[in-house]
């Protein structure tokens, strides 16, 4: 930097610590002229959008992203934990530039879909789905969560999980 050179005068304005946004928007501006607040929407972020976050670089961006992809879309912002190489100091940091729009869930036609597609999500494995597809073909159509429960393999942990990401219709 030469004499005479200056820093960008804007700061970043950091919200409470652990605090997550739930507002789905991607920036806000406050009212004072030079204090920016952004705040990232998981669900439709890029990885270029993520990088603003503090400690998350190209190859934790694409992490984000391809867990994302696998879950369907985050529920909570707190899913970030389960991505790999994730910390509790890590999510701390950036829990208050965050949040999601559930309204952007791939949800999974539970009563359509093969126990190969049921299976490629992260909170079920082989063994749950192929149940789930032999409670239909058993039972019949699973119209709501209290069905899943009823579904051998299927544990209180899991279903609160994938409840998010079941369609009923």
């Amino acid at each position: 930097m030469f004499e005479g050179d200056s820093l960008d005068s804007k700061e970043v304005y950091l919200p409470e610590k652990g605090e997550c946004r739930s507002d789905g928007n991607h920036f806000e501006y406050s009212t004072s002229k030079n204090q920016r607040k952004f705040v990232v929407e998981l669900n439709s972020a890029d990885t270029m959008e993520l990088q603003l976050l503090y400690g998350i670089g190209p190859a934790f961006a694409r992490r984000i992203v391809k867990y994302r992809a696998l879950l369907g879309g985050y529920i909570r912002c707190e899913q970030l934990m389960e991505v790999y190489g994730m910390d509790r100091e890590r999510y701390d940091g950036i829990a208050a530039h965050i949040s999601v729009d559930t309204t952007l869930i791939k949800r999974i036609p539970v009563n359509a879909a093969t126990a190969s597609e049921l299976s490629r999500h992260p909170y079920l494995d082989y063994y749950q789905a192929k149940a789930i597809v032999n409670y239909r073909r058993q039972v019949g159509p699973i119209l709501n969560v209290q069905d899943l429960y009823k579904v051998t393999l299927m544990d209180s942990t899991t279903v609160t999980k994938i409840k998010g990401y079941i369609q009923f219709k």
